[in-house]
């Protein structure tokens, strides 16, 4: 789309702060989409003279008032500080009180069409000088009800995506936690084996250890880590849905509503204004036909009038004088005369009224039919309504969602966070030459991992299993059953509240 005057292809223009210009935009392809542009990138202020910044300083005898491009240019402040009371005035005209370098402020406001300056190039309004040659028709309801209904639709398909997206991600993090934690599982049985005394011994074949607890710390740490990763990036992408849900229920929607109120205001000023005109023509019309029937009527009377004083006119020619005397006082009208080019008049007139019926109905025909299209347009405008209101709801509950979501991911990251320390501070234990694990330092730090992800590992693994293997692989102290007891019973509590949910 070549660039064209931005009332010519927008809707819905208005200031969103004193030097901000927002629009309903037209796009090339024939979509609408939302955009605004600084007027201090357009406006600058010579001493109270509105003028193109960046171009040469106007003199103050000028008075003339100039747009053009560029930045407010004589002091550090922007058109936007050095202007108040700014209106725009039929989403064209801009008018502002200016100030002058001496603080004093200009009497009358300045006004400055912006039509000549400010275009829309493929929805995006930016400077430039308009094209002489271009109309300046700005756009009726049903093009702003378009606007706005194909705004509605683009904001709807991107929540649709957005839903997608989260869903998606969800199920994709939730697969990924379960496979990793799986392996993690399966790592901490192999590390209930230490309790069991796979490490205590080692096999004569070689003299290679039957296993190595950081051999299986290492890879469970690994998948904590995985884990840990994969929900930071979803974290971020979460973020991203909850953020632009935000934007539309805090900016998209307040100036969609308005959108779409000053709409059916602006329909039913259409309709009301067309119904008041419907009416007075209908009443033209009613006079025009009484007209029309009452010089009828004078003309039949005339017309057999006519034919009376023909008939005795034709009377007398034929009985010559012999009638005469009867009529001797009697006033006859001629078949020409004044009389008759009075009636020839009337029968005109007759023609004329008839012929500015005929108009008057064809307008009322036209008129019938703006009116239903009206009608129509208000119903269009019914729908649209409906489909803010759903929009409405979609945003809410995505934005609600993507909050809980990211909540949850949130607490699934700090929860691999906590559980990679853990296994790392038992790692650099083992590592340690003069500290040996104890049976039951690896049985308490299994413990806490099967507490602190539960409901992860009773979806992977049995829990149970392991519960139990850890007390029957005690030392003779039985260190593990007795002072593990409790924190062993918290778990197997929680295992049974996991097991009803399901």
């Amino acid at each position: 789309m070549d660039c064209k005057t931005y009332q010519q292809t927008s809707v819905y223009i208005n200031l969103s702060s004193r030097q901000e210009l927002s629009a309903l935009c037209r796009t090339c392809n024939g979509d609408w989409v939302r955009s605004t542009i600084d007027l201090n990138g357009v406006l600058g202020n010579s001493d109270g003279i509105a003028f193109p910044a960046h171009s040469r300083r106007p003199s103050a005898a000028s008075n003339k008032t100039l747009v053009n491009a560029g930045t407010f240019d004589w002091t550090s402040m922007n058109f936007g500080a050095s202007a108040k009371n700014v209106e725009l005035q039929d989403g064209k005209v801009l008018s502002a009180n200016l100030q002058r370098k001496d603080g004093t402020w200009t009497d009358k406001p300045v006004c400055v069409n912006l039509t000549e300056h400010i275009q829309n190039h493929n929805g995006t309004l930016c400077r430039g000088e308009r094209e002489e040659s271009e109309s300046t028709i700005s756009p009726d309801v049903r093009e702003k009800l378009q606007a706005v209904a194909g705004l509605i639709t683009s904001q709807q398909s991107a929540m649709d995506n957005a839903a997608f997206e989260l869903d998606y991600l969800v199920t994709s993090n939730q697969r990924l936690v379960l496979q990793e934690l799986e392996v993690a599982f399966l790592r901490l049985g192999k590390l209930a084996g230490c309790i069991r005394g796979e490490f205590d011994e080692e096999v004569k074949d070689g003299g290679v250890p039957k296993s190595n607890p950081d051999a299986v710390l290492r890879p469970m740490i690994r998948s904590f880590e995985n884990v840990a990763t994969r929900t930071e990036k979803a974290l971020g992408l979460v973020e991203k849905i909850y953020q632009l849900a935000n934007q539309h229920q805090m900016s998209g929607l307040p100036s969609l509503q308005r959108d779409v109120s000053s709409l059916r205001a602006e329909i039913t000023t259409e309709v009301d204004g067309v119904q008041t005109t419907l009416s007075e023509l209908q009443e033209k019309i009613k006079e025009s036909a009484a007209a029309v029937e009452a010089s009828q009527a004078l003309f039949k009377e005339a017309q057999a009038t006519k034919e009376k004083a023909k008939s005795m006119e034709t009377l007398i020619k034929l009985s010559g004088w012999v009638l005469l005397p009867i009529g001797i006082g009697m006033n006859i009208a001629t078949v020409d005369g004044p009389f008759w080019d009075a009636v020839k008049s009337n029968e005109a007139k007759i023609k004329e009224l008839e012929e500015d019926a005929a108009k008057q109905q064809a307008e009322l025909t036209t008129l019938t039919q703006k009116e239903a299209d009206y009608h129509a347009t208000l119903h269009a405008h019914d729908h649209l309504a409906t489909q803010l209101d759903t929009l409405t709801v979609n945003i809410v509950a995505i934005s609600s969602r993507a909050e809980s979501v990211r909540e949850t991911i949130a607490a699934t990251k700090g929860l691999m966070d906590a559980l990679t320390e853990m296994a790392r501070d038992l790692e650099d234990k083992g590592a340690m030459t003069d500290y040996q694990v104890s049976k039951k330092e690896y049985a308490a730090h299994i413990v806490c991992l099967l507490d602190m992800a539960l409901p992860y590992f009773s979806a992977v693994g049995e829990v149970e299993k392991i519960l139990v293997e850890l007390e029957e692989g005690d030392d003779e102290k039985g260190s593990v059953k007795e002072d593990l007891k409790n924190e062993m019973a918290v778990v197997r509590g929680k295992l049974e509240l996991v097991r009803l949910c399901v």
